[in-house]
């Protein structure tokens, strides 16, 4: 890396050198017409000038960085760093730069315009303050770098293969949680066999609720019969797992892009945390695509802490939006909401 600067000091001084000579060249040359001197001096000036910008502007490099990390919340204010290095001692006057970023929900780019005053110093920083943003992913890139000339007379646009970081960068904006009131009639309680009409058995020996199937024997628990599986063999089947609860609470996230995003996942991020702060489990349901079904199916995932609850969220803000007639076209969907109502 030493080696590598020390061939850019050199490759400058050279270029100062040969700057200076041409320059004492042309004194000479008109030294027999003085009333002129001025002006063809100024003009040589310039155009000298002016393709020693065209050869240093080739070697500035800039990219992108997160000042707080890629991972914020909808609370704090997002910060990106604009970082220049010019790589020689060319004395650029100042620099116009556009960023453009976009949320996973968004369509279209939001575009960011900033100048940034250059001086003698080879590398720069400048901060781009964005305020809050709603939850989501975002992708952040640099669209494009104009560069101005110590007069400030001449522009070049730079190219491509100035981006350190091209592709630009991705940042997850997560919902901040509040402390919020649990009301009842805003829960979801499920029972084992109204989960079992939701999601299914098979969702339901999966995880940390994996049960086996034994015969029903004195001593044991009505609410741990299986019904379903009791009807069709004509004898009493129970339940027996490691970890088992006869009721649980569902807070369905609505992935509907009808819905407000941000405020969707900040009221019911919430709720979840409040539950587990009680000391409470809890299931996270949702809706998502199915390849294999072809439609959407109703999912969830037992949070047990906030690590999890957390990790869960980064999950559901990856899945794709669906429309309002897809989702209240699920039976799944109307049976949560008739035992939620």
């Amino acid at each position: 890396m030493w080696i590598g600067r020390k061939k850019r000091i050199v490759a400058n001084m050279i270029y100062l050198t040969v700057i200076f000579m041409i320059l004492l060249c042309i004194m000479f040359l008109y030294v027999d017409y003085s009333a002129q001197i001025p002006f063809k001096l100024l003009f040589d000036v310039m155009l000298i000038q002016f393709v020693a910008f065209m050869i240093m502007v080739r070697r500035v490099r800039v990219s992108i960085c997160f000042a707080k990390g890629n991972l914020i919340y909808n609370d704090e204010n997002a910060e990106i760093l604009f970082k220049m290095n010019k790589r020689s001692i060319f004395p650029f006057k100042n620099m116009e730069y556009v960023l453009k970023f976009k949320n996973q929900y968004d369509n279209e780019y939001m575009r960011l315009t900033a100048w940034m005053d250059l001086s003698e110093r080879k590398k720069q920083v400048a901060h781009i303050y964005l305020g809050k943003l709603g939850c989501g992913y975002y992708d952040f890139m640099i669209e494009s770098v104009v560069l101005y000339d110590m007069f400030g007379f001449s522009s070049l646009r730079l190219g491509k293969k100035c981006f350190l970081n091209e592709q630009g960068l991705s940042m997850i904006v997560l919902p901040a949680v509040s402390d919020v009131l649990v009301e009842e009639e805003k829960l979801c309680v499920m029972t084992w066999e109204e989960a079992e009409d939701c999601f299914g058995e098979e969702v339901t020996n999966t995880g940390l609720e994996r049960y086996e199937i034994r015969e029903f024997t004195n001593g044991d628990k009505l609410n741990r019969i299986h019904w379903k599986l009791s009807s069709k063999k004509d004898e009493l089947m129970v339940r027996e797992g490691r970890t088992e609860y006869d009721t649980m609470s569902y807070v369905f996230f609505d992935l509907c892009d009808d819905e407000d995003m941000d405020e969707m996942f900040t009221e019911k991020a919430s709720l979840s945390a409040k539950i587990l702060s009680m000391g409470y489990p809890l299931y996270v349901a949702w809706m998502e695509y199915h390849p294999g079904v072809g439609n959407l199916v109703l999912k969830r995932q037992l949070v047990t802490s906030m690590d999890q609850l957390q990790n869960t969220i980064m999950e559901l803000m990856a899945c794709p939006l669906y429309g309002t007639e897809e989702r209240r076209s699920m039976a799944g969907f109307r049976l949560m909401k008739e035992v939620a109502d």
